[in-house]
């Protein structure tokens, strides 16, 4: 819920609402955030990539 995604953030829900509805930009601070919270990349919610940990962390034990 908005409720308690606004709590991890430590933000009040009006203010996560209008993150949400683009009417207030995420900072970049709400994105690093968020990608731990939910255990993603940054990337992949600037819309940059796919890729996921487990696929990340694929690649690089092959580049070891």
């Amino acid at each position: 819920s908005q409720e308690r995604y606004a709590k991890m953030l430590h933000l009040s829900q009006p203010a996560i609402s209008g993150k949400l509805s683009g009417t207030v930009k995420f900072t970049a601070n709400d994105i690093w955030k968020t990608a731990v919270i939910f255990g993603v990349l940054q990337i992949i919610l600037y819309g940059l990539t796919d890729i996921t940990y487990e696929r990340y962390d694929t690649c690089i034990k092959h580049l070891e």
